[in-house]
């Protein structure tokens, strides 16, 4: 398997992270993961667009071009022979190398690792979450980008596994629900569907877009509003999204059932997205 570091195609095995490197150090990058299948990566625009915004508000120097990222990208599966598959693609920047300490580099020597990774199916379509109790700091800039400091997220997804969830939900620091781990959050209730504002501490998600597009396009009810506890035990309908797993449906929420799983909307918008 072939990955894509700094200016060259390279096997993967034979590729070196500096321990110099800010990314392995300080977390100090940004990544995006999209998804391909049968060779067409989906949504990679948007995707690309978001993480060229990112590197911009980090001022992290980007080399490539959006054309260029694309052209990596369609290379590298064509290169693995993952043309016939579902892949993850995977878009890794830091700000490369430098002296010891916080001090941005008088000269930045950026990284950047491009790779690819068959991904299967949801072993179910249904998933059991919690509310844990790590917190999403939605005044933190960092929480709007895909950023490499991604412990917070690893520690809500450990503490829900531990306890026999599939999945841990994070508040922010005012109560209101945001995402889970890895995905963003939707619910519905009384044939509404309602999301948590970006504002309350949510990653601006591709698939979250996508939806909340469509639903205005076709007069789908869809609010962006505050959501605390209650409104999501009370549901009749719950699922997340993200590019990978697309949507996914909750079947309950600290152990409490949800009326109807999969609901009658979660199915719709399922379908929906595999032919965006």
């Amino acid at each position: 398997m072939y990955a894509y570091h700094n200016t060259s195609y390279t096997p993967i095995n034979d590729i070196k992270v500096s321990p110099c490197d800010r990314g392995f150090l300080l977390g100090d990058g940004i990544f995006e993961t999209m998804r391909a299948s049968n060779g067409k990566i989906t949504h990679i625009d948007q995707h690309l667009k978001r993480f060229i915004k990112s590197a911009d508000f980090f001022a992290i120097d980007l080399h490539e071009s959006e054309q260029s990222l694309h052209s990596i990208c369609e290379t590298l599966l064509e290169k693995n022979k993952l043309l016939q598959h579902s892949v993850s693609i995977r878009i890794t920047l830091t700000r490369g190398l430098s002296n010891r300490g916080i001090n941005l580099p008088d000269q930045q020597r950026p990284t950047i690792l491009i790779t690819t990774t068959h991904i299967k199916p949801p072993a179910t379509p249904f998933i059991s979450a919690m509310i844990t109790d790590i917190k999403r700091n939605e005044c933190s800039p960092i929480t709007y980008h895909k950023t490499l400091n991604y412990l917070e997220p690893i520690l809500a997804r450990s503490q829900a596994q531990q306890l026999g969830f599939d999945e841990g939900i994070m508040l922010n620091t005012k109560g209101a629900i945001t995402e889970s781990s890895a995905a963003n959050l939707f619910i519905v209730k009384g044939g509404i569907i309602y999301t948590p504002p970006i504002s309350d501490g949510v990653l601006p998600g591709i698939m979250r877009d996508n939806i909340i597009a469509y639903c205005k396009e076709h007069s789908i009810p869809l609010l962006e509003q505050s959501i605390v506890t209650d409104d999501l035990l009370q549901a009749d309908e719950a699922f997340q999204t993200n590019s990978l797993i697309q949507v996914q449906a909750i079947k309950s929420i600290n152990k409490h059932t949800l009326d109807t799983n999969p609901g009658n909307l979660t199915d719709k918008i399922s379908k929906i997205l595999r032919l965006l």
